[in-house]
């Protein structure tokens, strides 16, 4: 599975990030994730339009999938991996599969390293969707502890706990995972056990995965953060810095 592995910690530069180098060939909708930021009132900064391009780039030999059925993104805290979430979550809802237009429900899933962690990361997301005049009405939203949901028309997202039987009977298009760091090896067997099958059953699926660097506890993030660096090489780039913007956006 293509994984991608952006990161910054104390042992390497900070100039320095190991990344994916995005297919050439494949179109992204970066675009589309900037304008949900600023719907929400949280502009994108420059490394989170090109973890957007990342993660919304398509298939370039079959429209209907990501081009990344998985990705992987390591930050330093408070760098705005949350913020960067809250739009794809947002961009994910309006768009939820690539070339295809659901006539079913769908339901789009997000999770932390527990469910009060994620309901309350739901109510971020939902509280500036309510206080945005160019999303409120829009959008629904139910608060019931248990079934919360943010839907437009017949797509939905709502929050899990990180538990085996967490969607059981349950088939979706895409989950996130917030925190993974927050993961030993006998959760994260459980978190995959929750949303691998549900992932499978569906054509075009994607796992979103963003984190802080974690401790050595973190074996499962690790792992995944390895896999990415041993496929891409190692490039130096300019360190962006929180206050810069691209021009474009």
């Amino acid at each position: 599975t293509p994984l991608s592995s952006s990161s910054q910690h104390s042992t390497r530069p900070k100039h320095v990030r190991v990344v994916t180098d995005i297919d050439p060939s494949a179109t992204h909708f970066a675009d589309r994730v900037a304008v949900s930021a600023r719907a929400l009132g949280e502009p994108l900064i420059p490394w989170q339009y090109e973890a957007a391009k990342l993660i919304t780039a398509v298939d370039p030999d079959d429209p209907r999938r990501m081009r990344y059925s998985t990705v992987v993104i390591t930050v330093p805290r408070q760098a705005g991996k949350s913020t960067l979430l809250r739009a794809v979550h947002l961009d994910r809802i309006i768009r939820p599969v690539p070339g295809q237009n659901p006539k079913q429900p769908i339901t789009l899933w997000m999770t932390a390293q527990r469910g009060k962690d994620a309901r309350r990361r739901f109510s971020d997301l939902t509280n500036r969707v309510t206080n945005s005049p160019a999303l409120s009405s829009l959008f629904r939203l139910r608060r019931s502890v248990g079934s919360e949901a943010l839907t437009l028309g017949n797509v939905s997202l709502s929050p899990f706990a990180p538990t085996a039987d967490a969607l059981h009977g349950e088939t979706t298009p895409f989950v996130s995972v917030d925190e993974a760091w927050a993961f030993d090896e006998a959760r994260s067997a459980a978190l995959l056990a929750a949303i691998v099958p549900p992932m499978q059953n569906y054509e075009g699926s994607q796992l979103v995965i963003v984190s802080t660097a974690g401790d050595y506890e973190s074996r499962w993030l690790w792992a995944l953060t390895k896999a990415g660096r041993e496929a891409v090489t190692a490039v130096s780039y300019t360190h962006l810095r929180a206050h810069e913007t691209p021009e474009h956006l």
